[in-house]
């Protein structure tokens, strides 16, 4: 059984790399096809040097503002921001005028590779909720 799935991965991996593709591991291509929605940030990064955040597309009920101010939460704000922390939260300042002053991080949890994301626990000063949001893999 380990053969003829390792077989079917690495012909699976040879017709991506046909198309341009570059497979590091085998085991990413049956990672790929359980695969919804790819986001992707690195295109305006290879190509023109110019990390940018595409307009949001949130599922029904949610808002564009609401997807954008829950990533930017999930980011670090401070001087530890990461570049692409930073492109979000620049955004929501630009884009949606949001400010974050009646936001306080009571907890933040850092990208861990295995469970794939990032949380923070917000508290609204202003109404006194206290919320999770994250960032990555649901």
């Amino acid at each position: 059984m380990q053969v003829v799935c390792t077989t079917t991965m690495a012909v699976g991996a040879h017709r991506l790399a046909q198309r341009q593709a570059i497979v590091s591991r085998l085991s990413s291509t049956e990672e790929l096809a359980g695969l919804d929605i790819l986001c992707s940030d690195k295109t305006g990064t290879l190509t023109k040097n110019i990390l940018t955040v595409q307009d949001p597309r949130a599922n029904p009920g949610f808002t564009g503002e609401e997807l954008l101010l829950a990533a930017a939460l999930a980011a670090k704000r401070d001087g530890a921001q990461d570049a692409i922390d930073k492109c979000i939260v620049e955004e929501a300042k630009r884009k949606y005028n949001i400010s974050f002053d009646e936001y306080e991080e009571e907890g933040f949890v850092p990208f861990d590779p295995v469970i794939k994301r990032v949380e923070a626990t917000i508290r609204n000063t202003r109404t006194g909720e206290t919320f999770r949001v994250c960032k990555g893999a649901p």
